[in-house]
This record gives C-alpha cells, structure tokens and sequence, in this order.
C-alpha cells in the first residue's frame, strides 16, 4: 500500500524528480549523515571529552567547581557546531551526486527514502 503510494507520488512528478530529491534530501534525518566520521578523529576525542566532563560535572570532588559547567557547554556547543557542519557538507554532495544521476537511480534512491523514512505525507506537490 505504502510503496504503492509511493510510486505514484514518483509517477506525477517524474518531470520534477531534480525538486523532489532537493526535498527528500533535506527532510532526511541528521543523524543518517553522521557515520562513520562521528566513530572517528576529532569528533570521536570531542564525544570522549564531552563524557568526560559530564562526569566530573556530576561527581562530588568538582560538584562546586562552575568552570567544569562552562567548558562542559563550550565543549557540548563546538561538538553540535562540527556535527551540524559535517551533515550540511554531506547533503550538499548527496544532492550534487544525486543531481547527475541517471532517472531512474533518482528513483531508486527516492522510493527507498522515501519509504524509509516514512516521509510521503511531508513532500511538497508540484503543480
């Protein structure tokens, strides 16, 4: 039923699809961009920082100390900063890639997503 759906909502705009993968694409989760770079280099050390501070944050020998606090939300603020940064550079070369795509890779990859994500009541309808 859902794929039907789906493959339909392709069919209507197949004339469309450079638009609709501009949507898809920016409707899927953040997250889905994050690996592997956040299982490495500096974000993996800026996750182990961030651990670490928590902690102590929340331990009895640095229960008074402020300083631990800010660095803990400096610390916590660069790690969103570097993430949101790494998914705007991924969505870009998502779309660039999908953009010269064949059609029916565009298809392809929209269905899956599409479905994955369970995103067919938020797309736009061009007219």
């Amino acid at each position: 039923m859902k794929a039907k759906a789906i493959e339909s909502y392709l069919v209507e705009h197949i004339d469309k699809l450079d638009y609709v993968i501009d949507d898809v694409v920016s409707k899927i989760p953040d997250n889905y961009f994050y690996q592997p770079e956040i299982n490495l280099g500096v974000l993996f050390q800026k996750r182990q920082q961030l651990i670490t501070l928590r902690s102590k944050m929340y331990s009895f020998a640095y229960h008074n100390d402020k300083n631990v606090k800010v660095v803990y939300n400096k610390s916590l603020s660069e790690y969103n900063d570097m993430l949101s940064e790494l998914v705007s550079e991924k969505r870009s070369s998502w779309k660039k890639s999908l953009m010269a795509s064949s059609d029916e890779e565009k298809v392809a990859f929209l269905s899956l997503m599409i479905y994955k994500y369970n995103l067919l009541k938020r797309l736009r309808v061009y007219r």
